[in-house]
């Protein structure tokens, strides 16, 4: 495997653990501030931008339909919707196998 594909695919991985740990405290109930809003939005910018780079449409895309979940968190200020939150871990679910696949080709 090419050593730009390994190293797009171990921070891509670190950063969708960053944001399931996030999800998994708003889950929980931790209020949805500007710094956790700033993780989401960061982590999830540096996977769509990392998957360009690589030219992973597919993983981009994804990313892409993730920061627009992330955006609509953004304005509540509050506890996102359960939905919202379950979207947002379905795009990370989904990316999580785009990964795989990569990772097996």
């Amino acid at each position: 495997m090419d050593e730009i594909i390994k190293e797009f695919l171990a921070a891509t991985q670190q950063d969708l653990n960053q944001l399931e740990e996030e999800l998994r405290a708003i889950q929980a109930g931790k209020t949805v501030s500007e710094e956790i809003l700033n993780i989401l939005s960061s982590s999830i910018h540096t996977i769509k931008h990392n998957a360009g780079f690589a030219h992973f449409q597919k993983t981009e895309a994804l990313a892409d339909g993730a920061q627009v979940l992330i955006d609509e968190i953004s304005p509540v200020r509050e506890q996102p919707p359960p939905e919202l939150v379950g979207s947002l871990q379905a795009c990370i679910s989904a990316i999580q196998e785009n990964l795989q696949s990569i990772a097996t080709t």
